[in-house]
């Protein structure tokens, strides 16, 4: 039998989480606590735009962020902002139905309620395929998954749109991954192009792509991000009424950096 990739799972962002791989190791994660207020953060980094988030981590010195432009929201009004839970898909020529769809369901139902799926097939370039489709959304219902983000295919693009979950992916085929793909690692760090992705770090998610946001700054970005926002707004009223657009652009420049000091 071959030996299989799993990592090992947890159910919970506990802090100094301890998991087992396969092997039977210890692996510390720095999976950071889930309190009350993973809801009021997705809720006020849903009503922020990811460009104005993005200004503001590179003023943290957060200069990879973004992940490729290439996953991209499947409709414009996707929208996606949650904890982030990390899988990947490594190739595989098994054909056993049972063996690779529930391993899958394993590393699915390992994912902490809340959380935005987030999968790295690699390389994402082995195989296109559809990673993930309706079937996998309807498993993912009852554990109130806040969107998934996909370095790769998605599959029943239509009945995913009409769900109303936010998605974000490279591209739409209606190949299955079976005898292409199987399950990796779940619940452990991945890399989408230059971005780290750790689990519990924040995933933002709009119309020009998709930001990760390390979680032990989060609470300081969104509260930054929404004066910055805010301040946007008043730029695009004052720029837009101004005689001298640049002129009063830089004038409001100035007063922003001023109240950063």
């Amino acid at each position: 039998m071959r030996k299989r990739l799993h990592k090992g799972t947890f159910n919970s962002y506990d802090s100094g989480v301890a998991r087992t791989s396969a092997a039977g190791e210890g692996m510390e994660s720095p999976i950071p606590e889930a309190a009350g207020r993973d809801d009021d953060l997705a809720a006020r980094l849903s009503k922020l735009y990811t460009a104005a988030i993005v200004d503001v981590l590179e003023r943290h010195g957060e200069h990879h962020a973004c992940l490729p432009s290439a996953v991209a929201a499947l409709v414009p009004e996707a929208r996606v902002a949650g904890p982030a839970y990390p899988y990947t898909y490594v190739p595989s020529t098994s054909r056993d139905r049972d063996v690779v769809h529930n391993a899958t369901l394993v590393a699915y139902n390992a994912a902490p309620t809340g959380s935005v799926f987030v999968c790295a097939p690699t390389p994402f370039d082995h195989a296109e395929t559809g990673n993930f489709g309706e079937l996998g959304h309807m498993m993912n219902r009852g554990n109130q998954i806040r969107g998934f983000v996909i370095d790769g295919g998605i599959r029943d693009a239509a009945s995913l749109v009409k769900a109303g979950i936010g998605v974000f992916c490279r591209y739409r085929s209606p190949r299955p991954l079976l005898g292409r793909w199987e399950i990796g690692t779940y619940g452990e760090p991945i890399e989408i192009g230059d971005v780290r992705i750790r689990p519990g770090d924040w995933l933002v998610g709009d119309w020009d792509g998709v930001v990760c946001v390390p979680h032990e700054i989060v609470e300081e970005i969104v509260e930054e991000a929404e004066a910055y926002a805010a301040m946007e707004e008043s730029w695009r009223a004052a720029v837009e009424s101004a005689e001298n657009p640049i002129a009063a652009y830089r004038a409001l420049e100035g007063e922003y950096q001023h109240t950063r000091h």
